[in-house]
């Protein structure tokens, strides 16, 4: 299981090969890569436990290596690299050849981060990766994160992607994208389920969270649950009570008037304005096209076409939700057996079979 920790630096987990999923990790790799020593000193003087070299190429570019352990004895437990502006720690258990200052070993933890400031890049830990005189040869990210892995974005707009196994993200502050990958995966919000909003835009269901400065807006992908620490409670990604934008706008006068059937307009405006305003959708698609025939016969159970519907026309045209589910369910055991207290199963039900086969949702 590998611990994946993102620092105040915008990450990107769909990038692979030794960048690590950040993205300023990329000119660290691109000049170790490239870089050739021709020669190298010891900085200062060793002491038992701390020894600093450092490697010129042929144009005076160098790197830093610091060595940290029992150099007596020839045992490390952690080493630094430090080129490009950045400083990558090793952690683990590996020998060191004192003469040479060549290390070999196992590294269990790598931590990235600026040299100016210190500011956390990305942290791996719970790794078992071979380190030969260099350093740790770690996989691609879609290979290092193929179990059940654990990862936390830090403060900006990050993507995080488990791939493989059963994984737990968390977003944190800022607006993610939490992709789980293959297997089970879990999306974890800090808060209780009450103080979020569920919004289904662009075949994606978004959580955002109702309290400032806190969670942000959560785009999941592939996370089929969510786990809020806030009341210790656990959803079932299609479980959630999740309204479209447009069904959003549709619920507000004065929505529809400034944004109309624009459903990014109406989705940037919960984002922005909404969530904190505590407006939710009370418009239901699927009740105002069951209210009416010839909706049934143009729309089907598409429920953003009958927000839009209501927004262009059905306003204007007096038009108002007013099919009862909860009744028609009761006029007919053979539903109630079916879907149980389920309004919206009714509903769909009633729009795609109900109305042609007669029946009512009258009392």
């Amino acid at each position: 299981m590998a611990l994946v920790e993102f620092g105040s630096v915008a990450a990107d987990m769909r990038l692979t090969e030794d960048s690590y999923g950040i993205a300023a990790l990329q000119a660290f790799d691109a000049f170790l890569t490239g870089f050739v020593a021709v020669r190298e000193e010891i900085v200062g003087t060793p002491t038992p436990s701390t020894a600093v070299l450092r490697q010129y190429d042929a144009g005076g570019n160098y790197v830093t290596i610091t060595v940290n352990g029992d150099l007596v004895a020839g045992q490390v437990g952690s080493f630094a690299v430090e080129a490009a502006g950045v400083v990558e720690t090793v952690y683990g258990s590996f020998t060191i050849d004192t003469t040479t200052y060549d290390i070999s070993g196992t590294a269990t933890e790598v931590r990235a981060s600026l040299i100016a400031g210190n500011a956390l890049l990305v942290r791996f830990a719970g790794l078992s990766v071979a380190v030969d005189n260099g350093l740790p040869d770690l996989p691609t990210d879609d290979l290092l994160l193929a179990g059940a892995d654990s990862l936390t974005a830090g403060g900006d707009n990050q993507y995080l992607l488990g791939y493989a196994g059963n994984d737990t993200m968390t977003g944190g502050a800022g607006n993610d994208t939490l992709d789980g990958g293959a297997g089970a995966d879990m999306a974890t919000f800090s808060g209780a389920v009450a103080q979020y909003a569920f919004i289904g835009h662009l075949g994606a269901i978004y959580v955002a969270d109702r309290v400032a400065g806190r969670d942000g807006v959560d785009r999941l992908q592939q996370a089929e649950s969510l786990h809020f620490a806030g009341d210790g409670s656990h959803a079932a990604l299609g479980s959630l009570d999740a309204f479209s934008s447009l069904q959003y706008i549709a619920s507000y006068v004065d929505l529809i008037a400034a944004f109309g059937a624009d459903a990014d307009a109406g989705f940037a405006h919960l984002v922005d304005y909404g969530r904190f305003e505590g407006r939710t959708a009370t418009f239901d698609g699927l009740a105002y096209i069951a209210s009416y025939g010839d909706l049934i016969n143009a729309f089907g159970a598409n429920a953003a076409a009958g927000a839009s519907h209501y927004i262009s026309f059905g306003r204007n045209e007096g038009r108002t939700e007013h099919f009862d589910p909860v009744q028609y369910l009761a006029n007919y055991p053979d539903l109630q057996a079916a879907f149980g207290t389920n309004t919206e199963l009714a509903t769909i039900h009633f729009i795609q079979y109900g109305y042609a086969e007669g029946r009512s949702d009258e009392g």
